[in-house]
């Protein structure tokens, strides 16, 4: 089974999809991407790993309760409105869940207090290093200096804490999977029904 979990925000997302054992199996980002691009690319790997896999878990990071309303909240309901669109396009609407953050973050040691650095924490003891971004051809970052540099190297480092996120994300909904013996649901998370 492959359990996809996405680290959504307004700026950049990431999706890690691991396997019954934990293991990596795909990654992704929307980094130069277009919304529609990332939905698209987010969807269709899931249609891929649907017809390897049998069958999957999209586990993604809903909304922290009591958040302000800002731009930013308004464009991840945008994004999320668009993943459950094309989930159900494509008949997967029923694996879709939107896990609160503190109930993915409360399953790890150190990363609900810690934020960031608990997570990279957290995912190294599970054996997960993100991608090296800053290496990243796509960010660019050697052919710059000063300002647009550093602008440049913290957004390739950030983009490397939602990796952590959406592995700790996938792993959470594959461990809440086989600890329940049972498929979905779970109390604690949204799920969406094509009926």
């Amino acid at each position: 089974m492959l359990y996809l979990g996405v680290d959504l925000a307004s700026r950049s997302s990431a999706f890690v999809g691991v396997g019954d054992e934990g293991e990596v199996i795909v990654m992704g980002d929307s980094y130069g991407k277009t919304e529609t691009d990332f939905v698209h690319e987010l969807i269709a790997t899931a249609a891929e790993y649907r017809l390897v896999y049998g069958s999957f878990v999209l586990a993604v990071e809903d909304l922290p309760h009591h958040i302000p309303y800002r731009i930013s909240v308004k464009e991840v309901c945008r994004i999320q409105g668009r993943i459950a669109h094309h989930a159900n396009y494509y008949g997967m609407l029923s694996q879709l869940v939107f896990v609160p953050p503190a109930t993915w973050q409360r399953s790890y040691d150190g990363v609900f207090r810690q934020g960031a650095k608990g997570a990279r924490a957290a995912a190294e003891e599970l054996g997960y290093t993100p991608p090296d971004l800053v290496a990243d051809e796509r960010f660019d970052i050697m052919s710059y200096s000063g300002k647009e540099r550093t602008k440049r190297r913290n957004a390739a480092k950030k983009m490397m804490t939602d990796y952590d996120d959406a592995f700790l994300i996938a792993r959470w909904a594959r461990n809440e999977y086989l600890e329940t013996d049972v498929s979905f649901p779970i109390p604690t998370v949204q799920f969406y029904h094509a009926d």
